[in-house]
């Protein structure tokens, strides 16, 4: 059962309440009645009384226990020299100004206006209050609306109301326990722990005022609490929910936050740096002009770096799932991805990123960029003018896309590389154990090369297109377009490599030996004919033709061959197909090559 109410002694053996509640946040008020009581009991306790706007007694040269009541209402200094009271208690029955200097106040419900200096200790239990504190100072408050001024060295402990506490000094510890609180620091260094909700902690705005020992400690531990940390360092710990942290300038020094809550929002667009840590969930991150570094273990956080392009810098380490990384103007930006399913969108600066989780997602900006991904990683390249540097890994098969205009060197790891071209792309890529799929685009330029065995699929789609696999000696299969219109030029390698004609205009070199040409006329009859230009066709080469006129055969097809290897005039064979399409050989004087090389299927 909880016992309620603050007993204290009175004059002539009577009893004070001091309070009918439970008394200040710390119990201050109860240990200081327990104390007292004691002392009558153990008769050694001086007590007297003063009527409020009385001359104070001097209190009694003794070793006992001193106490003071002060009884109605008006003002009460005991900060006089000589006297000498260590406890005054104010009676429940009015209002006061208590003035006291190296003793100990225990006011009671009604607010009163109380002062302290020297080596103090202030008690109000309940009421408005309002705290005057210098010196070396313990302060602790109750129920009600209190307001503190605290210069010097101490610690306020406000209660459960709605409190405004201003601190200066050497250093302060505050507690805010209220709705609704407002605590600004002055100056020196101070320590907020907020365990109750909306809080409003501000850190001291003046730079001249503050050296890197003068810093703002802020532990929340409640919810919906918001801290502006101005111009002083700022470190701020949060186990609670839907708490605010702004940075302060950039002139001022740095901010430090550690969460292991949740919704939490945090800024740092002006300090000069800035180290977060996020353990918790939901909660967002804003970076600005100063160096930061951010590490995410999480969930579904939100990283917003938006400093300007001439300074800052990022460095992120993210092991959380289900996030977001917008780095926009960041200067220069170093990320490593090694939890799964974060999106991570480049801004204007550089940006070198190491991926070692599942099922990321990179969106480049317009910088240049270096992607690491030993992982299934999504992989957009930047804009122009920006360039991608990639290389893969062993982890899983990534994608990479190329941009407009784009310029991509890519390195294939163990696991391979599915790279998709953008429009007027340029591209260069190392293929790897793995296989290389590639997907071209009108303009883009592709050369694939390596002597690794995963070897490479090459898809043309649109538009005038070059693929090559021309620094390659592995066994590569290349795709021709069916897309109206199309010019592509298919270049293959030193291997034996496997050309699958498509539609439209054609132009192939095979590059090596034990090449193969294959035409279907279910593909090539799709636009009205391929029409297909084979330049360096040599005796170890085959053609399939799959599908055409059963009137026509091998034989037939070389025999109506024209060009002037026909007429004995030069280089050059063309073979009419029976759906439009026709295939040129340039290199080629004449049929004999082809003899026996030709299957008709």
């Amino acid at each position: 059962m909880t016992t309620t109410g603050i007993t204290v002694p009175g004059t002539a053996g009577t009893n004070v309440v001091v309070s009918t509640g439970l008394g200040d946040y710390l119990k201050l008020a109860q240990q200081t009645a327990s104390i007292l009581n004691g002392a009558r009991a153990g008769s050694t306790l001086s007590i007297a009384s003063v009527t409020a706007g009385s001359a104070v007694p001097t209190a009694p040269i003794t070793k006992n226990t001193t106490q003071l009541v002060v009884l109605g209402t008006g003002g009460v200094s005991t900060s006089a020299t000589g006297s000498g009271w260590e406890y005054v208690v104010n009676a429940p029955d009015s209002t006061d100004t208590l003035l006291v200097s190296n003793a100990v106040i225990l006011s009671n419900d009604l607010g009163n206006d109380l002062f302290a200096s020297g080596t103090s200790t202030v008690i109000a239990t309940g009421g408005d209050n309002n705290v005057n504190a210098t010196g070396n100072y313990l302060i602790s408050t109750g129920t009600g609306n209190d307001t503190v001024f605290a210069s010097g060295l101490g610690t306020i402990a406000a209660g459960a109301g709605a409190n405004f506490v201003s601190v200066s000094g050497t250093a302060n510890y505050v507690i805010s326990a209220g709705a609704g609180d407002t605590v600004r620091q002055g100056g020196g260094k101070t320590s907020v722990n907020a365990v109750g909700t909306n809080a409003v902690i501000t850190g001291n705005p003046s730079t001249g005022l503050l050296s890197n020992t003068a810093a703002l400690v802020v532990t929340l531990g409640g919810s919906g609490n918001t801290v502006y940390a101005q111009s002083a360092p700022t470190s701020v710990t949060i186990s609670g929910t839907n708490d605010v942290v702004v940075g302060g300038a950039s002139a001022g020094g740095s901010l430090t936050v550690v969460d292991t809550g949740d919704n939490a929002q945090i800024s740092a667009v002006a300090d000069a740096t800035a180290n977060v840590t996020v353990l918790g969930g939901n909660d967002t991150v804003a970076l600005g002009t100063g160096s930061a570094t951010v590490t995410l273990t999480g969930s579904a956080a939100y990283v917003l770096g938006y400093g300007a392009s001439a300074g800052g810098g990022l460095n992120l380490i993210d092991s959380s799932n289900g996030g977001m990384v917008s780095l926009q103007n960041e200067a220069t930006s170093n990320v490593t991805l090694s939890g799964s399913s974060t999106n991570v969108f480049a801004g204007s600066g550089a940006l070198n990123i190491s991926v070692t989780g599942t099922n990321d997602t990179v969106s480049g900006g317009t910088g240049a960029e270096t992607v690491q991904a030993a992982a299934s990683a999504l992989v957009y390249a930047p804009s122009a003018p920006g360039s991608l540097t990639f290389i893969g890994g062993s982890g899983g098969i990534p994608t990479v896309v190329g941009s407009t205009n784009g310029t991509e060197n890519i390195v294939a790891g163990a696991s391979g590389v599915v790279f998709g071209a953008g429009l007027n792309d340029s591209a260069t890529i190392v293929a790897g154990i793995g296989q290389t799929t590639i997907f071209g685009q009108s303009g883009t330029n592709v050369l694939m090369t390596g002597s690794a065995s995963g070897g490479g699929q090459f898809h043309a789609y649109a538009g005038n297109e070059t693929l090559s696999g021309a620094g390659s000696s592995a066994a590569n299969s290349f795709f021709g377009s069916s897309v109206a219109g199309s010019t592509t030029r298919m270049i293959g390698g030193s291997g034996a490599n496997t050309f699958f004609v498509g539609a439209t205009a054609e132009t192939i070199t095979g590059g090596g030996n034990n090449d193969t040409f294959a035409f279907f006329a279910q593909s090539t009859s799709l636009v009205g004919g391929a029409h297909v230009t084979i330049t360096d066709f040599n005796p170890t080469d085959s053609i399939f033709l799959v599908g055409y006129s059963s009137t026509q055969s091998a034989h037939a097809l070389l025999v109506q061959a024209t060009g002037p290897a026909v007429q004995g005039t030069g280089a050059g064979l063309t073979l009419a197909l029976s759906d439009n399409s026709t295939i040129t050989f340039t290199n080629l004087t004449s049929q004999a090559p082809l003899f026996g090389k030709i299957g008709y299927f």
